[in-house]
């Protein structure tokens, strides 16, 4: 019960959750990133694909 009302770890899980929350954000921003560049990439090749036909 004692550590119920300590501060310290309770600042501790906040912080790790910050840090977990703003590595979930990046993992989300690269993977949107990598399938818009993905997708402009199809776009691309469906485009010299029309032009080469």
């Amino acid at each position: 019960m004692s550590c119920v009302h300590h501060p310290v770890p309770l600042r501790r899980g906040e912080r790790r959750f910050g840090v977990l929350t703003v590595c979930a954000a990046v993992v989300v921003l690269l993977v949107f990133c990598g399938f818009l560049r993905l997708q402009h990439r199809e776009r691309i090749n469906a485009g010299d694909a029309v032009l080469h036909a």
